[in-house]
């Protein structure tokens, strides 16, 4: 058998295996490291040492066993394991054969690209985001068809997203919570240099690697900003409404990068207090929310927060684009320096 042929015929890997941080405890997979390895935590930030397998707890892994994807290898990928399974779409882990690496696969529901129109959405977002790379952005590196649905192969970032953390941990420490804040900010940065936008910033699209790696994602919604404001008529409402600056609600062409730092400030709201800034019973309940209110103050919600985080949070989340700041990376990084300083 050939190595090309054996490397294909490696089974599904097992589940995750479970370690806590020794500092705040957060569970850690450990599946894919080795003892003596040493990593980031990636709720507290503290580095610690893979210790040995006598101390690691094993984790059943997601149900795959009607799961027609699992390893077969599709345009030289292997498909080796579901990490997560969301509305519409479920996320796989895979294998890139020719380069030797991990990548993440992400299989859209054939429900969702029905709608020739919205597969060439698909495939024009797509397109757009290929040419991009930036150390805080989650790579994309193609679109492929099997059978009647799409496989968006990205690169795999070994980890965890911002949400399930918060579920798992809640409230971030605020230096960990301004280091996360401080790499989308560059990130954005990266995409508004470009006339892009990203339109869904939120903490399920934000991946923390066991390196240490803060990665946006989900770049497949990513739209020029001259497209949107060239055919008002047609945009349509993009993005998840808990985290939508308010302009989106009144006219969807108006997405810009305002409309992103505003998605930042929500993120960092709920990564300080562990609750969403709005929150509806649908998509109308949760509008009116944002149209007609402010978000509980956040300083209510954690009372230990240093006034100038509460502030930065205020001013990205400002009700009017032109009250935000255009670029929030040097506030976020002039805070975690301040943080930092010796008293």
């Amino acid at each position: 058998m050939g190595a090309l042929e054996a490397i294909e015929r490696l089974p599904a890997l097992a589940g995750p295996i479970l370690y806590p941080c020794p500092r705040c405890r957060l569970e850690i997979d450990l599946s894919e490291r080795s003892p003596g390895e040493m990593l980031s935590c990636l709720g507290c930030g503290s580095p610690f040492e893979v210790p040995g397998p006598e101390t690691w707890t094993p984790r059943n892994p997601l149900d795959e066993t009607l799961d027609d994807l699992l390893g077969t290898v599709v345009e030289g990928i292997r498909i080796d394991r579901v990490q997560a399974a969301r509305a519409g779409t479920t996320i796989y882990r895979g294998y890139e054969i020719a380069y030797g690496r991990p990548v993440a696969v992400k299989r859209f529901d054939p429900s969702r690209l029905a709608d020739p129109a919205t597969l060439d959405r698909l495939r024009q977002e797509v397109r757009l985001a290929l040419g991009l790379r930036h150390p805080d952005l989650v790579g994309i590196l193609g679109l492929v068809a099997r059978g009647n649905t799409q496989l968006l192969i990205m690169e795999f970032v070994e980890g965890t997203s911002l949400d399930a953390l918060l579920e798992q941990a809640g409230p971030l420490p605020v230096p960990r919570a301004l280091k996360i804040g401080a790499a989308l900010a560059r990130a954005l940065a990266y995409l508004h240099e470009r006339a892009i936008v990203h339109r869904d910033v939120k903490p399920g699209n934000v991946f923390l690697g066991l390196a240490g790696e803060i990665r946006l994602g989900d770049l497949e919604l990513l739209e020029r900003t001259d497209r949107l404001s060239a055919s008002p008529k047609t945009a349509f409402l993009v993005g998840t409404p808990s985290f939508m600056a308010p302009e989106l609600f009144r006219d969807p062409s108006a997405a810009g990068p305002a409309s992103d730092v505003y998605s930042l400030g929500a993120t960092l709201y709920q990564t300080l207090s562990g609750e969403l800034p709005y929150y509806g019973h649908d998509l109308y309940d949760t509008a009116h929310q944002v149209l007609s209110r402010d978000p509980k103050p956040l300083a209510s919600l954690r009372p230990d927060l240093p006034r100038g985080v509460v502030l930065l949070v205020e001013c990205l989340m400002a009700r009017r684009p032109q009250d935000r700041p255009r670029s929030p990376v040097a506030e976020i990084e002039r805070l975690v320096e301040a943080l930092h300083a010796p008293p």
